[in-house]
């Protein structure tokens, strides 16, 4: 049975992207790069402890995607369609983020996460920002990859293919592997072979 995984809507996105930088910020006492806040959201919606979970524990509005160099999120992209820089909740200055007056702004999304009844989301960024912030961009891509188990070849093969497809895609050949049946592959592969038709 398919468990169900529901997707943010836009302030609770917002809010969670402004809590991880707020407490980033106060941790750290810097802006946060795109590359360490997507590693961080991987984190936060992937991950438990460093064990990769069969489905993300809610989905945002944005996908991730594999890349020769890790993981992939657009983040700007992502911010500029919630109207996050419109309201001034979020400030970009070249490749860095930033909330004004972190303390708060962390708080607040803590506060209004909690409210939306998503207390467990807030804890577990909390708690991945403070154990992994601290970590350069080449380590945590590193971590991300080692969780995936993202070998060269892997990536290679899966270049720009979805998050999602893909640890549906481990896990269905992990299935088949153990069993030892025969499948057809654009059967076990849908997502990923519907995107190449006409090629």
């Amino acid at each position: 049975m398919t468990s169900v995984v529901y997707e943010l809507a836009r302030k609770p996105t917002i809010n969670l992207v402004k809590l991880i930088i707020g407490r980033y910020m106060v941790k750290y006492g810097r802006g946060i790069s795109a590359k360490v806040l997507t590693e961080l959201l991987f984190l936060t919606l992937y991950t438990d402890n460093e064990r990769l979970l069969n489905t993300p524990r809610i989905r945002i509005p944005e996908g991730f995607r594999i890349r020769s160099k890790g993981l992939y999120l657009p983040i700007n992209k992502l911010l500029k369609r919630l109207g996050a820089y419109d309201e001034g909740a979020v400030i970009r200055v070249g490749d860095k983020y930033y909330v004004k007056n972190p303390e708060e702004v962390f708080k607040e999304a803590y506060d209004e996460l909690t409210k939306n009844g998503l207390r467990e989301l807030a804890e577990y960024a909390t708690r991945v920002v403070d154990v992994y912030g601290g970590y350069g961009e080449e380590e945590l891509t590193r971590l991300g990859e080692d969780i995936l188990k993202l070998t060269p070849m892997i990536k290679a093969v899966s270049f720009n293919m979805d998050l999602d497809v893909f640890i549906e895609a481990k896990k269905t050949l992990r299935m088949v592997l153990e069993s030892g049946e025969y499948v057809d592959e654009v059967e076990l592969y849908p997502d990923l072979f519907k995107e190449r038709e006409g090629d």
